[in-house]
Protein backbone atom coordinates (compact mmCIF):
# COMPACT_ATOMS: atom_id res chain seq x y z
CA UNK A 1 0.00 0.00 0.00
CA UNK A 2 2.78 2.97 0.71
CA UNK A 3 4.21 1.90 -2.65
CA UNK A 4 0.89 2.23 -4.48
CA UNK A 5 0.32 5.44 -2.77
CA UNK A 6 3.69 6.69 -3.85
CA UNK A 7 3.15 5.92 -6.64
CA UNK A 8 -0.06 7.88 -7.39
CA UNK A 9 2.08 10.96 -5.81
CA UNK A 10 4.59 10.30 -8.93
CA UNK A 11 1.69 10.90 -10.97
CA UNK A 12 -0.53 13.48 -9.44
CA UNK A 13 1.04 15.17 -6.12
CA UNK A 14 -2.79 15.62 -5.36
CA UNK A 15 -3.55 12.25 -5.84
CA UNK A 16 -2.11 10.72 -2.64
CA UNK A 17 -3.82 13.70 -0.67
CA UNK A 18 -7.05 12.73 -1.99
CA UNK A 19 -6.21 8.56 -0.90
CA UNK A 20 -5.60 9.98 2.54
CA UNK A 21 -9.22 11.62 2.72
CA UNK A 22 -10.77 8.56 1.13
CA UNK A 23 -8.98 6.59 3.92
CA UNK A 24 -10.03 8.81 6.57
CA UNK A 25 -13.66 8.87 5.48
CA UNK A 26 -14.04 5.42 4.99
CA UNK A 27 -12.41 4.72 8.60
CA UNK A 28 -15.22 7.05 9.88
CA UNK A 29 -18.33 5.30 7.67
CA UNK A 30 -17.07 1.71 8.97
CA UNK A 31 -17.23 2.71 12.36
CA UNK A 32 -20.40 5.08 12.35
CA UNK A 33 -22.02 1.37 10.60
CA UNK A 34 -20.50 -1.08 12.90
CA UNK A 35 -20.35 0.58 16.66
CA UNK A 36 -22.59 3.67 16.52
CA UNK A 37 -25.18 2.78 14.40
CA UNK A 38 -25.90 -0.77 16.14
CA UNK A 39 -25.49 0.94 19.70
CA UNK A 40 -27.93 3.95 18.83
CA UNK A 41 -30.43 1.05 17.29
CA UNK A 42 -29.55 -0.94 21.14
CA UNK A 43 -30.29 2.10 23.09
CA UNK A 44 -33.71 2.70 21.19
CA UNK A 45 -35.13 -0.48 21.29
CA UNK A 46 -34.06 -0.51 25.29
CA UNK A 47 -35.98 2.64 25.54
CA UNK A 48 -39.06 1.10 23.79
CA UNK A 49 -38.71 -1.99 25.75
CA UNK A 50 -39.51 -0.44 29.24
CA UNK A 51 -42.38 1.90 27.58
CA UNK A 52 -44.05 -1.59 26.70
CA UNK A 53 -43.21 -2.54 30.34
CA UNK A 54 -44.54 0.71 31.72
CA UNK A 55 -47.74 0.70 29.61
CA UNK A 56 -48.63 -3.21 30.36
CA UNK A 57 -47.88 -2.21 34.39
CA UNK A 58 -50.08 0.95 34.04
CA UNK A 59 -52.75 -1.08 32.36
CA UNK A 60 -52.85 -3.44 34.86
CA UNK A 61 -53.30 -1.02 37.84
CA UNK A 62 -55.88 0.62 35.66
CA UNK A 63 -57.89 -2.55 35.71
CA UNK A 64 -58.35 -3.24 39.41
CA UNK A 65 -59.09 0.80 39.70
CA UNK A 66 -56.05 2.30 41.09
CA UNK A 67 -57.52 0.68 43.64
CA UNK A 68 -54.42 -1.20 45.07
CA UNK A 69 -51.58 1.01 43.89
CA UNK A 70 -49.45 -1.81 42.40
CA UNK A 71 -45.71 -1.37 42.65
CA UNK A 72 -43.65 -3.00 39.93
CA UNK A 73 -39.68 -4.64 40.39
CA UNK A 74 -37.74 -6.42 37.65
CA UNK A 75 -34.86 -8.12 39.60
CA UNK A 76 -31.90 -9.87 37.47
CA UNK A 77 -29.34 -12.25 39.02
CA UNK A 78 -25.82 -11.94 39.06
CA UNK A 79 -23.06 -13.06 40.36
CA UNK A 80 -21.22 -10.85 43.41
CA UNK A 81 -18.25 -11.22 45.43
CA UNK A 82 -17.43 -10.31 49.01
CA UNK A 83 -20.50 -8.83 50.05
CA UNK A 84 -22.89 -8.84 53.68
CA UNK A 85 -26.45 -8.86 52.97
CA UNK A 86 -27.84 -11.93 54.82
CA UNK A 87 -28.36 -11.77 58.48
CA UNK A 88 -26.47 -13.51 61.09
CA UNK A 89 -28.83 -16.49 62.20
CA UNK A 90 -30.22 -16.21 64.94
CA UNK A 91 -29.15 -19.42 67.07
CA UNK A 92 -25.68 -17.78 66.98
CA UNK A 93 -26.42 -14.80 68.33
CA UNK A 94 -28.89 -13.00 70.49
CA UNK A 95 -32.36 -12.17 68.53
CA UNK A 96 -31.96 -8.80 69.04
CA UNK A 97 -28.30 -8.61 67.70
CA UNK A 98 -28.80 -10.59 64.71
CA UNK A 99 -31.16 -8.93 62.78
CA UNK A 100 -28.46 -5.82 63.23
CA UNK A 101 -25.61 -8.36 61.59
CA UNK A 102 -24.70 -9.66 58.23
CA UNK A 103 -22.67 -12.36 58.03
CA UNK A 104 -20.01 -12.34 54.90
CA UNK A 105 -20.35 -14.07 51.90
CA UNK A 106 -17.34 -14.94 49.69
CA UNK A 107 -19.72 -15.34 46.64
CA UNK A 108 -22.91 -15.89 45.46
CA UNK A 109 -26.39 -14.90 43.19
CA UNK A 110 -27.85 -11.72 43.62
CA UNK A 111 -30.82 -10.58 42.81
CA UNK A 112 -30.29 -6.55 41.63
CA UNK A 113 -33.24 -4.08 40.49
CA UNK A 114 -32.88 -3.16 36.59
CA UNK A 115 -36.44 -1.69 36.26
CA UNK A 116 -39.32 -0.51 38.56
CA UNK A 117 -43.01 1.29 38.52
CA UNK A 118 -45.00 2.64 40.96
CA UNK A 119 -44.77 4.86 44.05
CA UNK A 120 -43.03 2.88 46.47
CA UNK A 121 -40.96 0.64 44.72
CA UNK A 122 -37.58 -0.65 45.72
CA UNK A 123 -34.87 1.84 44.83
CA UNK A 124 -32.55 0.85 41.78
CA UNK A 125 -29.37 -0.08 44.80
CA UNK A 126 -31.79 -2.81 46.31
CA UNK A 127 -29.98 -6.06 46.17
CA UNK A 128 -31.35 -9.43 48.10
CA UNK A 129 -29.66 -12.80 47.72
CA UNK A 130 -31.48 -15.93 46.09
CA UNK A 131 -31.83 -16.84 49.92
CA UNK A 132 -34.29 -14.06 50.71
CA UNK A 133 -37.89 -12.97 50.35
CA UNK A 134 -40.22 -14.26 48.06
CA UNK A 135 -38.24 -12.75 45.26
CA UNK A 136 -35.29 -15.76 46.37
CA UNK A 137 -37.84 -18.37 46.53
CA UNK A 138 -39.16 -17.97 43.18
CA UNK A 139 -35.81 -18.00 41.82
CA UNK A 140 -34.98 -21.44 43.40
CA UNK A 141 -37.68 -23.17 42.52
CA UNK A 142 -39.13 -21.62 39.64
CA UNK A 143 -38.68 -23.87 36.61
CA UNK A 144 -41.23 -22.33 34.16
CA UNK A 145 -42.72 -18.44 34.20
CA UNK A 146 -46.08 -19.88 35.24
CA UNK A 147 -49.02 -19.42 37.29
CA UNK A 148 -48.17 -22.21 39.67
CA UNK A 149 -44.13 -21.00 40.25
CA UNK A 150 -45.69 -17.41 41.70
CA UNK A 151 -44.63 -17.46 45.08
CA UNK A 152 -46.19 -15.07 47.46
CA UNK A 153 -48.21 -14.18 50.45
CA UNK A 154 -49.33 -11.41 52.98
CA UNK A 155 -46.33 -10.04 53.54
CA UNK A 156 -46.79 -8.26 56.51
CA UNK A 157 -46.89 -11.86 58.27
CA UNK A 158 -44.03 -12.94 56.83
CA UNK A 159 -41.96 -9.75 57.44
CA UNK A 160 -43.05 -10.41 61.18
CA UNK A 161 -41.19 -13.85 61.28
CA UNK A 162 -37.63 -13.12 60.28
CA UNK A 163 -36.26 -16.20 59.91
CA UNK A 164 -39.31 -17.31 56.75
CA UNK A 165 -37.73 -14.66 54.94
CA UNK A 166 -34.20 -14.09 55.75
CA UNK A 167 -34.30 -10.34 55.64
CA UNK A 168 -32.03 -8.12 57.64
CA UNK A 169 -32.56 -4.92 59.25
CA UNK A 170 -32.67 -2.76 56.32
CA UNK A 171 -34.88 -5.23 54.44
CA UNK A 172 -37.15 -5.88 56.67
CA UNK A 173 -38.11 -1.87 57.05
CA UNK A 174 -37.92 -1.34 53.50
CA UNK A 175 -40.87 -3.63 53.21
CA UNK A 176 -42.66 -3.34 56.70
CA UNK A 177 -45.41 -1.57 54.68
CA UNK A 178 -46.01 -3.91 52.02
CA UNK A 179 -49.55 -6.16 52.43
CA UNK A 180 -49.00 -8.31 49.51
CA UNK A 181 -46.58 -9.49 47.15
CA UNK A 182 -46.67 -11.75 44.26
CA UNK A 183 -43.20 -12.94 43.01
CA UNK A 184 -42.73 -14.83 39.05
CA UNK A 185 -39.51 -16.25 38.09
CA UNK A 186 -38.43 -14.88 34.68
CA UNK A 187 -37.61 -18.52 32.46
CA UNK A 188 -35.61 -18.08 29.67
CA UNK A 189 -36.44 -21.34 27.24
CA UNK A 190 -33.89 -22.19 24.40
CA UNK A 191 -33.82 -25.17 21.66
CA UNK A 192 -30.45 -27.16 21.42
CA UNK A 193 -29.22 -30.34 20.22
CA UNK A 194 -30.56 -31.84 23.42
CA UNK A 195 -33.68 -29.99 23.35
CA UNK A 196 -35.34 -27.24 25.78
CA UNK A 197 -32.75 -25.83 27.60
CA UNK A 198 -34.39 -23.16 30.56
CA UNK A 199 -32.54 -20.62 32.28
CA UNK A 200 -34.20 -18.45 35.13
CA UNK A 201 -32.46 -15.19 34.79
CA UNK A 202 -34.15 -13.23 37.45
CA UNK A 203 -38.12 -12.15 38.85
CA UNK A 204 -40.93 -9.82 38.48
CA UNK A 205 -41.99 -8.76 41.65
CA UNK A 206 -45.55 -7.06 42.13
CA UNK A 207 -46.85 -6.03 45.37
CA UNK A 208 -49.60 -3.76 47.07
CA UNK A 209 -49.00 -1.75 50.24
CA UNK A 210 -53.20 -1.46 50.21
CA UNK A 211 -55.28 -3.47 53.15
CA UNK A 212 -58.05 -4.02 50.64
CA UNK A 213 -55.27 -6.16 48.14
CA UNK A 214 -55.56 -8.83 50.90
CA UNK A 215 -58.55 -10.17 48.76
CA UNK A 216 -56.74 -10.73 45.83
CA UNK A 217 -54.74 -13.72 47.98
CA UNK A 218 -57.96 -14.84 50.15
CA UNK A 219 -60.49 -15.26 47.85
CA UNK A 220 -59.44 -18.11 45.10
CA UNK A 221 -60.73 -16.64 42.25
CA UNK A 222 -59.25 -13.45 42.29
CA UNK A 223 -55.82 -15.14 43.53
CA UNK A 224 -55.88 -16.89 39.90
CA UNK A 225 -56.85 -14.01 37.68
CA UNK A 226 -54.32 -11.93 39.42
CA UNK A 227 -51.38 -14.61 39.21
CA UNK A 228 -52.48 -14.70 35.76
CA UNK A 229 -51.87 -11.52 35.27
CA UNK A 230 -48.48 -10.96 36.94
CA UNK A 231 -47.20 -14.39 34.39
CA UNK A 232 -48.88 -12.68 31.67
CA UNK A 233 -46.49 -9.37 32.37
CA UNK A 234 -43.78 -11.36 33.33
CA UNK A 235 -43.82 -12.97 30.08
CA UNK A 236 -44.04 -9.78 28.23
CA UNK A 237 -40.68 -8.79 29.32
CA UNK A 238 -39.46 -12.30 28.36
CA UNK A 239 -40.29 -11.47 25.14
CA UNK A 240 -38.59 -7.75 24.76
CA UNK A 241 -35.78 -9.13 26.92
CA UNK A 242 -34.91 -11.87 24.02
Amino acid sequence: MPDFCEKLKSMHPDLGIWLDYFVILATVFIYYYSFWSPLKLFESQARKKWEVMKYMATNLDDDYGRKFNFNFTIMLVQTSFCYYIEPVKENLVLAWLSRKRRRFSLYGKILKVIWHHGIYCAPLNFRMTINQGFCGWAFREGNETSWGNIKGGILRQEIADADSTRLNDEQRKLNEAVVIAASCPLVLIDKDVNGLKKKVIGVLNVESRSPASEELLLDASKKYKFYERVVALSRIYINLHS
